[in-house]
């Protein structure tokens, strides 16, 4: 699986060797593109996973026909230039935070369908430990989560009065790995699935 980094400014992409009816550019694991680009390697890929992190994109577990991008946090607004991916199913895993709810609220602006992984009251009861202060939160309305999401974002404004901390932030890099890893497959299998 292709794991697609965009470069911010860039006009052209680098060389590399590209097979238009492949869905994965011939041996490129790691590729770092200007955002206009990017489209020449979605346009054959069967699922989208944009993660916040770029630790947590080059470390997504392999999909078959899926392609990694990293979305540089506030930066994902970036995408909006890659209009192939309203075309595909789309995952998003942000930091469970006030701001990652904030980016996939922008995400949704641009692309409507973006589903969530890993940012739900399950991920964070089971990690609630490992929760630091989230030093900026973010106050501000995000109109465009689901029932689940906006429930999990009024958790973290909630804190955890008893270690002190006004704001929870659990950071990707955080959850335990093999656990995010199997709900991220199944995350993506149940869009093969149709579920």
């Amino acid at each position: 699986m292709p794991r697609i980094r965009h470069r911010q400014g860039a006009r052209t992409a680098p060389a590399a060797d590209f097979e238009p009816d492949c869905t994965e550019p011939k041996d490129i694991v790691d590729l770092a593109l200007p955002i206009c680009e990017l489209d020449r390697i979605v346009r054959r890929a069967r699922l989208a996973i944009v993660c916040e992190n770029l630790v947590s994109t080059l470390t997504l577990p392999d999909i078959p026909g899926a392609i990694a991008v990293h979305g540089g946090g506030y930066a994902v607004r970036d995408l909006r230039r890659a209009p192939a991916l309203s075309d595909l199913p789309l995952l998003y895993w942000g930091d469970l935070d006030t701001n990652g709810f904030a980016i996939l609220n922008d995400m949704r602006s641009a692309f409507p369908h973006a589903a969530s992984v890993l940012m739900d009251r399950e991920t964070l009861e089971r990690h609630l430990d490992l929760c630091v202060e989230e030093v900026q939160p973010n106050t501000g309305r995000l109109s465009r989560l689901t029932a689940e999401e906006a429930a999990t974002l009024e958790a973290l404004r909630c804190g955890d009065p008893a270690r002190g901390i006004a704001s929870l932030r659990l950071e990707q890099e955080r959850i335990e790995w093999d656990w995010a890893c199997g709900r991220i497959l199944q995350a993506a299998s149940s869009f093969e699935s149709g579920s």
